[in-house]
């Protein structure tokens, strides 16, 4: 059996280059680009993911304006055994922080 993911093409710059350009966002800019990745992260949570590389550069700008998390190789599953911590996809236990 295989895997295909089918995803948005997302050509934009990322985050990083847009602040190395600009050297800081407006405060509509930041809000609007902190309420984007917020919402990623909350629906990738409620599936049970942790996702585990957030930074500038794992955030594109879609030519819509949003911002997209992209690159979820470090992703983990939450462990469904109750004993807490995560699961990587190969299922070996992730490091988390305590």
């Amino acid at each position: 059996a295989s895997l295909c993911l089918v995803l948005e093409l997302c050509d934009g710059p990322d985050l990083y280059a847009c602040l190395q350009e600009v050297r800081r966002f407006d405060e509509t800019a930041a809000l609007h680009y902190a309420g984007c990745v917020a919402a990623a992260l909350e629906a990738i949570h409620a599936r049970g993911w942790a996702y585990r590389d957030l930074k500038a550069e794992n955030v594109v700008l879609a030519p819509s304006g949003y911002a997209k998390l992209v690159d979820f190789g470090l992703c983990a599953l939450h462990r469904p055994d109750g004993r807490g911590g995560l699961t990587a996809p190969n299922s070996t236990p992730a490091p988390t922080a305590r």
